[in-house]
C-alpha cells in the first residue's frame, strides 16, 4: 500500500526584528502528497461506482472482476457483493457483503427499509443527504464490537464504519444500485468523502504544543516510531487501539512510522506550532492555580462617590422639617 505522504513546508513570518518571544516568528505547514491514490474496485456489476470515482482527479482506479481479483497495494479496496478469502492490507470498503463472509457477522437480510438516522459527527456524510432513502433489501448483522452504525434505518443498522486488525473498514448493508441513491448527486459526494476520509489516518497535520494525540493502528504494522524535531525517537508496539501520545513540547515537524519488523509500512507527520490567538495574546491575566493555592489577590483602596448620601440626608431632614411645621399648623 502506498502510504499517504505530505511535503514539509517551512515559511517564516514577516517579522523581521528580533523579540523576547521568538517561538511564534516562524511555523511549519504540511502541503498534501500530489500523486493519485491507488484504488481497487471489485465487482461484476459496478458500473455507477466506477463513474463516480473517475470524476475524482486524485484517484487512480483499477476494476478487477471478482474471480481475477489478487490483493494489491492499493489505499482503498470496494468489494461490491463480494468478500475475498484474504483482505488487501489497505483500508476496505464492503457493500452488502455476503453471509459467511469471516470479516463480518452477517446474519441475513429484511426487506423494505428506509434510511431514518445519519451520524452527523462522521465525515463520510458530510454534505449527505439520505433522507427517505427506501432499501428494498437490507443486510442484517450480527455482532460488531469493532464498528459503530453511522446510518440507521427503520428495521436495523445500515451503515457501520470501524478498525479492524489495524484496518479502516467501512461496510454498506445495502445496494446502493437498487435504491435511487447513485442519481442523486449525494452519492458523488459521499464516494469523495470515502477517499478523503478512509484512506487518510485521522492524525491533525496542525497541532498546539502539550496536545495530547490518539495515534491510530495502521494494518499490516506491529510498531510505530515518532521521530521529534530534535532526533529523539519514541517507539511504541503496536495494538488494536490507539497510542496515546503526550510528547508534543517541542515545535516543529514530527513523523510518525508504521512499521512490520524492519520494514516501513506507512507514514504520517504533523507540526507543533506556537500560533493560536491564545498564544499570541500578551494581556495580563491571573493564573487559575495561584487563585486555588494563594486565594484571591490582594485589593486596594479605591476612591467612592458619597453625593448619593448626601442627598438622601438632605431629603430625609427636609421630610422631617415639613412634618415638624405640618403639625405646628394642624393645632
Amino acid at each position: 500500500r502506498r502510504p499517504p505522504r505530505s511535503t514539509l513546508f517551512p515559511y517564516t513570518t514577516l517579522f523581521r526584528s528580533k523579540d523576547v518571544y521568538a517561538a511564534d516568528d516562524r511555523a511549519e505547514v504540511l502541503v498534501p502528497d500530489s500523486q493519485p491514490i491507488p484504488v481497487t474496485l471489485v465487482g461484476s456489476d459496478s458500473a455507477f461506482w466506477e463513474r463516480a470515482f473517475r470524476t475524482l482527479s486524485t484517484v487512480a482506479l483499477t476494476v478487477v472482476q471478482p474471480g481475477s481479483y489478487k490483493p494489491d497495494n492499493a489505499a482503498i479496496t470496494v468489494f461490491d457483493q463480494v468478500v475475498p478469502s484474504a483482505l488487501p492490507p489497505g483500508n476496505v470498503v464492503l457493500v452488502e457483503p455476503p453471509a459467511g463472509n469471516p470479516f463480518v457477522d452477517v446474519k441475513g437480510a429484511i426487506d423494505g427499509a428506509d434510511i431514518v438516522h445519519l451520524d452527523a459527527t462522521t465525515p463520510l456524510f458530510d454534505s449527505v443527504d439520505l433522507a427517505g432513502l427506501f432499501v428494498p433489501q437490507l443486510t442484517t448483522f450480527g455482532s460488531t464490537p469493532w464498528a459503530t452504525v453511522i446510518a440507521d434505518s427503520s428495521k436495523g443498522p445500515a451503515v457501520l464504519d470501524g478498525v479492524q486488525n489495524g484496518r479502516r473498514m467501512v461496510v454498506l448493508g445495502f445496494d446502493p444500485s437498487s435504491t435511487d441513491w447513485p442519481q442523486r448527486p449525494s452519492f458523488p459526494v459521499f464516494v469523495a468523502n470515502l477517499v478523503e476520509n478512509v484512506m487518510t489516518a485521522p492524525i491533525p497535520t496542525d497541532v498546539t504544543p502539550g496536545a495530547v494525540l490518539d495515534l491510530p493502528p495502521s494494518a499490516g504494522a506491529t510498531s510505530m516510531l515518532v521521530q521529534l524535531p530534535n532526533g529523539k525517537v519514541d517507539l511504541f508496539d503496536l495494538a488494536d487501539r490507539p497510542i496515546r501520545f503526550t510528547d508534543t513540547s517541542q515545535l516543529g515537524d514530527y513523523v510518525v512510522t508504521y512499521a512490520n519488523g524492519s520494514n516501513s509500512v506507512a507514514r504520517q507527520e504533523f507540526v507543533v506550532n506556537r500560533l493560536g490567538l491564545a498564544e499570541s495574546n500578551i494581556l495580563p491575566s491571573v493564573d487559575p492555580t495561584q487563585l486555588t493555592q494563594l486565594g484571591s489577590p490582594a485589593g486596594r483602596q479605591s476612591e467612592h462617590e458619597i453625593w448619593t448620601w448626601v442627598a438622601g440626608g438632605a431629603l430625609a431632614l427636609l421630610g422631617v422639617e415639613w412634618l415638624a411645621y405640618f403639625s405646628r399648623h394642624a393645632t
